[in-house]
């Protein structure tokens, strides 16, 4: 949940609510686009640059389904207690968009002017490099936000032996 929610801070946790859920909505849009072209392009054979774009589709869906399944404990529980949520599973979370920033990278240095996915008889092969070579840059800035909205409510919610003075 958002840090300030959990703190009844109701505006500022609405807001950063709604952003955190756009983030993650945009994020597998642009991912599933990306996937969907086909050939990222790039210097690489067409396979490989499907496979970087699959790739970070799977680790956002995957990241997604970890945070939903934290979010649904928290719902259908008293609530989880503020850094409470164990390591592995934050790490699952902020790890796969981490990785999915360093394969959009990948792509995004790689893409060659008039590489981009193959385009239709209805898109020339500039418009096609421009189209991809924008959603590629939206991915990284959507993945970039979502690893700081995830860092600054990790780091709000604290250490769970701090909040809640139990010792392991």
């Amino acid at each position: 949940m958002s840090g300030p929610l959990s703190d009844k801070f109701w505006g500022i946790g609405i807001v950063g609510a709604v952003v955190h859920v756009l983030f993650w909505i945009f994020s597998l849009v642009i991912d599933a686009l990306l996937v969907s072209r086909g050939d990222s392009g790039a210097v690489w054979h067409a396979a490989s640059g499907f496979t970087f774009a699959l790739a970070c589709l799977i680790f956002t869906i995957l990241g997604l389904l970890v945070l939903l399944v934290i979010i649904i404990t928290h719902w259908a529980t008293q609530g989880i207690a503020d850094g409470a949520i164990p390591p592995f599973l934050t790490t699952l979370v902020t790890g796969s968009v981490k990785i999915t920033v360093a394969l959009t990278l990948a792509l995004v240095v790689n893409l060659v002017p008039g590489a981009g996915y193959a385009a239709g008889a209805d898109m020339d092969a500039d418009h096609a490099w421009h189209e991809q070579r924008w959603l590629l840059m939206l991915s990284l800035i959507a993945k970039v936000f979502l690893t700081e909205i995830l860092a600054n409510n990790i780091f709000w919610g604290g250490s769970y032996t701090t909040n809640n003075s139990i010792r392991y």
